[in-house]
């Protein structure tokens, strides 16, 4: 028998999201993207958008919560992102969940004013995930990747199996040059994160760039779910990076480094103590997250031990949108 909706409904916008919480506290692993608090932290940050989630049960009595975003377009349509900025959203549910249960929603959410619904499935839910290349119409499945490491070793193992050996010599170096390492989430943090990302950007071409707001509100979140790391010499910041903490998985997001003190440095033994504070804290993945068609880095991820893991985008659309999708693109 074909697997359908036996019931949906909106999830208020409005806390507490009871329902989202008890299917997040069923699971072993989830990522903060798929947290309510991230659904906050987008909303008060991306102009434009709105959250529009859903919880569904299904036929074969399994439940799930599907984060979403309205984007409005033109002519008063809607694109729905499950989430903006390519993180991952997905079913979150308290069984596995398949392909046929992301067809039933997407059945039941898109509509002819929201003609079109993107799904971003996480890297550790791609076995549920048919084989890219196959000759299947709906829904369009758009293979991407992300760099993952394992964190079952100790540090010491992961420092001397999967970090390369100059690497490691780059990082003493930084220790000896007397770099230090720390972290925090107040504003003075933000902003020196938000200086080096936004000189940062100027020199990328083609990679899409996080709002201003973001850095006002990311700091708002608790420090076991986010914290600023930061990479000093004296009194000057050489980097900056944030990372985001679920259950057992560690997410990198955004960061920067001053080009200006490079030989520093800074940036990978940043990076070698946030590994370490993982593994410590008893994570299992840290996920690197995309390299945006950045050569460097992905250079930089692989030095790390970051293994190349497919992940993929579906894109489920209403029958009459291939007449305007450029619409919603």
């Amino acid at each position: 028998m074909k697997l359908h909706v036996t019931e949906y409904g909106r999830i208020p916008e409005e806390k507490p999201w009871s329902v989202w919480e008890q299917v997040l506290d069923g699971r072993v692993r989830y990522s903060v993207f798929q947290t309510p608090l991230w659904s906050n932290v987008l909303d008060l940050t991306i102009p434009g958008a709105r959250p529009c989630h859903y919880w569904l049960r299904f036929s074969d009595e399994s439940e799930a919560v599907l984060p979403l975003f309205s984007c409005k377009k033109k002519f008063g349509l809607s694109k729905l992102e499950s989430l903006p900025w390519g993180t991952y959203g997905d079913l979150i549910g308290n069984k596995e969940i398949t392909l046929d249960h992301r067809i039933a929603a997407a059945s039941k959410i898109v509509s002819l004013f929201k003609p079109l619904c993107e799904i971003t499935v996480s890297p550790t839910n791609m076995n549920t995930i048919p084989t890219i290349n196959m000759e299947i119409k709906e829904p369009h499945i758009q293979e991407c990747t992300t760099h993952i490491l394992a964190l079952g070793d100790s540090f010491e193992e992961i420092w001397m199996n999967q970090f390369q050996a100059r690497n490691r010599t780059a990082i003493r170096r930084a220790r000896d040059k007397g770099v230090i390492v720390t972290w925090g989430n107040d504003a003075e943090c933000a902003a020196a994160l938000q200086y080096l990302y936004k000189n940062a950007t100027q020199r990328w071409e083609g990679v899409e760039t996080l709002p201003a707001k973001f850095f006002e509100h990311i700091g708002d979140m608790p420090e076991d779910q986010v914290r600023i790391w930061l990479a000093r010499y004296e009194e000057r910041i050489l980097a900056a990076d944030v990372i985001l903490y679920g259950r057992e998985e560690v997410q990198y997001f955004a960061g920067a480094g001053d080009p200006e003190f490079s030989e520093y440095n800074a940036s990978k033994l940043m990076m070698a103590e946030i590994i370490r504070d993982a593994c410590e804290r008893g994570f299992k993945v840290f996920n690197f997250g995309s390299s945006g068609g950045l050569k460097g880095v992905e250079r930089f991820k692989h030095i790390f031990g970051g293994q190349t893991q497919k992940y993929a985008r579906l894109r489920f659309t209403s029958p009459w949108l291939s007449k305007i999708q450029t619409i919603l693109d």
